[in-house]
């Protein structure tokens, strides 16, 4: 974890990613178990044989449903840009926004995802807190009225301060009028699309 005053990473909560904490030779794959949905870990692809025969590995694989968190943690816009090709194809492969103030990331997204397979987020409790994710130089970190151990802090109480939820729905609203969207897109993004990857799932 870097200090804050570098500005290139928000804090970790809950523990590393997957590809921070495991090798190259894992991977994610679904396994039912009495009748549950799970994301698990299997260590190769020897093993990932012995527990689907005769293909049914790579077949689970292609059912699983895939949410990443914070767009893959996209809080500036040179980590997005021309990085969301790749995963735009994937029928499997969703996205949330929790956390994401920043309106040109969000604007490039939406130009970029299948808008059926993004999830609004928040990252609540801590997006109910007052401060505001910013870009600087190709960087990212916080601005904040206290001090956190990763953000710039505004202690002599000169700016006034919003929530990290309110700013992700204004980076939204800027992001959906660039773009020209409408209520549907809205509706989905809000209700719909969630609604129908849990359906999805639970019918399984």
């Amino acid at each position: 974890m870097r200090d804050g005053k570098e500005g290139r990473r928000p804090p970790e909560r809950r523990g590393q990613h997957l590809d921070e904490e495991k090798d190259s030779s894992q991977e994610v794959a679904r396994r039912p178990e009495e009748g549950a949905h799970e994301i698990s870990l299997l260590e190769d692809h020897d093993e990932a044989r012995r527990q689907h025969p005769d293909g049914e590995e790579r077949q689970e694989r292609r059912r699983a449903r895939i949410v990443l968190a914070h767009i893959r943690r996209a809080y500036y816009l040179k980590c997005v840009l021309g990085n969301l090709g790749a995963i735009a194809p994937l029928p499997n492969v969703y996205v949330d926004l929790a956390m994401l103030n920043n309106s040109e990331v969000l604007e490039y997204a939406f130009g970029v995802l299948d808008p059926s397979r993004i999830l609004f987020g928040t990252d609540a409790p801590l997006a109910l807190a007052p401060g505001k994710a910013v870009e600087i130089n190709d960087q990212y970190t916080y601005v904040t009225p206290v001090p956190w151990k990763l953000s710039i802090s505004d202690e002599r109480r000169k700016l006034v301060f919003t929530s990290f939820a309110y700013e992700e729905l204004r980076a939204i609203r800027k992001a959906v009028e660039r773009r020209g969207l409408g209520r549907d897109f809205l509706r989905g993004l809000f209700y719909e699309n969630g609604l129908r990857l849990i359906e999805s799932v639970a019918a399984r």
